[in-house]
């Protein structure tokens, strides 16, 4: 039985300097700018893989973790620098964490800072995606 729950639960509840997260079960298109900075933890949007080799069993979950940190209408120069703040507190969570969830481990993970919409506006975004293998 996969552990998927545990694994957004567990990268959800990381604490990256205050800013909070709704996990895939309180997920919406609406973000008041009151909610800003605030991470949406999503589901894979490529394809899964699993991996069977004799008795071995593997899934390889890709998740996205987008922190929506402003309006894009506020001045790139206000918010690149705690942005970047905020992508070297995730990185530190993760060396921290190591293993989500019971026999999961994250094998990749990529960061980029910029501009992603999200519902019918646009934000300056710190955008995380991880790579996580899960052991049956």
């Amino acid at each position: 039985m996969s552990v998927i729950d545990d694994i957004y639960r567990s990268i959800g509840n990381m604490e990256l300097g205050g800013v909070p997260s709704r996990n895939i079960d309180k997920l919406s298109l609406e973000v008041a700018q009151a909610d800003l900075p605030l991470r949406l933890m999503l589901p894979p949007t490529s394809d899964g893989s699993f991996l069977a080799i004799g008795t071995l069993q593997r899934i390889t979950w890709s998740i996205r973790d987008l922190c929506l940190w402003a309006p894009l209408d506020t001045a790139e120069d206000r918010n690149m620098q705690p942005m970047m703040e905020y992508a070297k507190a995730y990185i530190e969570a993760l060396r921290a964490i190591r293993s989500p969830a019971d026999q999961s481990w994250i094998s990749d993970f990529a960061v980029s800072i910029g501009q992603r919409p999200w519902s019918d506006a646009v934000y300056w975004a710190i955008d995380v995606m991880l790579t996580v293998e899960e052991a049956l």
